[in-house]
């Protein structure tokens, strides 16, 4: 693929947004309330990739679970999530904005299950 036809990629992304991919085996991964966790995806360069894996603290305890779903219910349901999304910064499709991440494949994990993401590296 030459950079003229993943700007053409890049163009149509722009419309599209990222697409909800919502794992249909409870087993898989749920959110608090028990509804699906899932991922947004945008189709792109298969060589580049953008992994975002959303923010938000987390609960330790019945009582600030509680707390939270009352609070911030979008952080511990799928309910509401839409078909699709659109995100700017590091996830704009402008070749001219956004160079280095304009045509990549992204992977957008929103945040439902108030646990902590930790990894090592060796």
């Amino acid at each position: 693929w030459s950079h003229s036809s993943w700007l053409g990629l890049a163009m149509l992304a722009v419309a599209h947004g990222l697409d909800l991919f919502k794992f249909q085996n409870p087993a898989d991964a749920v959110c608090n309330d028990g509804t699906p966790s899932g991922y947004y995806f945008r189709k792109g360069n298969p060589q580049v990739w953008l992994v975002h894996l959303q923010g938000g603290f987390e609960c330790w305890s019945a009582n600030s679970c509680a707390q939270r779903m009352k609070s911030t219910p979008s952080l511990m349901s799928s309910a509401g999530w839409p078909a699709s999304i659109s995100r700017d910064g590091l996830f704009n499709t402008s070749c001219q904005a956004n160079p280095r991440w304009c045509t990549a494949s992204v992977v957008y994990v929103p945040y439902c299950s108030s646990d902590a993401w930790v990894g090592t590296v060796p």
